[in-house]
């Protein structure tokens, strides 16, 4: 693929979520956001989750949108469809409104979706916009479709989208009566729509990436999977029956409150079983230190998965425990791990509601680790935390990259790092959550002060705790 010189920098621009008043945060290939409880950390996670798998699915993507230019392309497409079945669409208009078009799918998804998937009732609608730097012109990318309805083809470089509509598939009723080799004409409005969806869903794909989410509620989801399996079932098959009235699917559907990242978990773990196909992570040498990470440096064990109904951890000792009646820390990483071994693709982005959930402070300082290779073998991670040890051993990681060779292979041999956990200041990306002046959550960027972050939410708490600890030794 041809792109500019310098990669797209995707940034997401949220005002009014929950207590958060103002958040802009730029994502990078390690993004971290501390803050205290109730701060609505989460609550950014969930929506840059939700909307990227809202563009993900092309059947989501508005069919109207306000854009004049994607007007005129959808007017003279009917025109073109009704003189033959080929077509030819000019990308440059792509190009000049790319960014506008994603902000309206923003505020559509905004209108139409961020309730259900946060569970809110969210009268007083926040705000959701995108801007995007650098960004990828619609005619450097290459696009390529065969649906069997339709064949979309585009060259690097070219200015142009060719296409050919396949009339074969189509059931008889949608054919012109006048002529079978044509679509009706009341249908071409929808054929336009059709393909243009098609076309902005390719070039959504480059800029945003395939999106994972790793819960907080996941250690609880491993306790009661058989009891939320029946439930998501439940909702599922309501969904595809349409002959429930919809008074009894509303009510059916209102025992259902989990949010819709926490389903996604659900559904995950749900759907496990031994004949996943492994990850790119999990695949040759290269990435070996990384897929066997948890169970060589954390948990003392491994999963063994023989399906969903019969997940289980197998000790050192041979012993095997059920995933529900394992530790706290075993449950938490589940989702982790299997990502790591079966789930995970190139450029994805993982996000993590509190990595160290669990986990005693020297696990802690191992997931930073696990993160950082993470990130520098193709994983964009972003994740919410309250812990210093992580957000300290991150600092670490970036110091190791940034002194000499000998001087860092001494230290990763004697504190027992991999020597793909140390990462570059620039990866990282870190931000707090305080107050402003008004009592409203703001998001800012971490200061940096000798090349690494300062955590300054941290060290206030750290600094009381001691100063109170000297004060009442001087009082004993």
């Amino acid at each position: 693929m041809q792109q500019t010189m310098n990669k797209p920098e995707l940034s997401f621009i949220i005002k009014d979520l929950g207590s958060i008043g103002d958040a802009t945060l730029k994502l990078n290939d390690l993004t971290a956001i501390i803050g205290p409880n109730s701060s609505s950390k989460t609550y950014l996670t969930y929506i840059i989750y939700g909307f990227i798998k809202y563009l993900n699915n092309v059947n989501l993507i508005p069919s109207s949108l306000k854009s004049s230019k994607l007007n005129v392309i959808h007017d003279d497409l009917v025109s073109q469809l009704k003189n033959g079945l080929t077509f030819s669409i000019d990308m440059t208009i792509f190009d000049a409104n790319l960014l506008v078009i994603i902000n309206e799918i923003a505020a559509n998804y905004v209108k139409t979706e961020a309730a259900k998937n946060l569970r809110l009732d969210l009268s007083s609608s926040f705000d959701l916009s995108i801007d995007i730097k650098n960004i990828i012109k619609a005619t450097d990318i290459p696009l390529s479709l065969d649906s069997g309805l339709m064949f979309l083809k585009k060259e690097a470089g070219m200015s142009a989208v060719n296409g050919l509509i396949n009339l074969s598939i189509l059931d008889k009723s949608l054919l012109s009566s006048h002529n079978p080799n044509e679509i009706a004409e009341n249908l071409l409005p929808i054929f336009s729509i059709l393909i243009i969806r098609q076309i902005i869903s390719s070039l959504l794909k480059e800029l945003f990436p395939n999106v994972f989410i790793i819960t907080s509620e996941r250690t609880g989801i491993a306790v009661f999977i058989d009891q939320l399996r029946s439930l998501v079932k439940e909702r599922d098959d309501l969904s595809e029956n349409d002959k429930i009235k919809e008074v009894d699917v509303s009510a059916a559907r209102s025992k259902i409150t989990y949010q819709q990242a926490v389903l996604n978990n659900i559904a995950e773990i749900n759907s496990i079983n031994s004949q996943l196909e492994k990850s790119f992570l999990s695949e040759g040498d290269k990435h070996n230190n990384l897929s066997n990470f948890i169970e060589r440096n954390i948990n003392d064990g491994s999963y063994d998965i023989a399906n969903s109904n019969n997940i289980s951890f197998k000790m050192k000792n041979d012993l095997s425990i059920n995933l529900n009646a394992s530790s706290s820390s075993v449950k938490s990483l589940f989702l982790i791990d299997t990502y790591i071994k079966y789930l995970a693709r190139q450029n994805d982005l993982l996000i993590i509601d509190e990595p160290e959930l669990n986990l005693h402070p020297s696990n802690q300082r191992k997931i930073a680790r696990l993160i950082a290779m993470l990130v520098n073998s193709g994983v964009k991670v972003l994740f919410t935390t309250h812990s210093d040890y992580l957000m300290n051993e991150i600092n670490n990681l970036i110091m190791l990259n940034d002194i000499t060779d000998n001087e860092r292979s001494s230290i990763l041999k004697d504190y027992q790092i991999d020597a793909d956990a140390t990462i570059s200041l620039d990866k990282v990306s870190v931000y707090y959550i305080h107050k402003d002046e008004f009592g409203n959550n703001v998001l800012d960027t971490c200061p940096i002060k000798n090349g690494i972050y300062e955590y300054q939410a941290f060290d206030d708490e750290i600094i009381k705790l001691s100063n109170l600890s000297e004060k009442l030794r001087e009082l004993l």
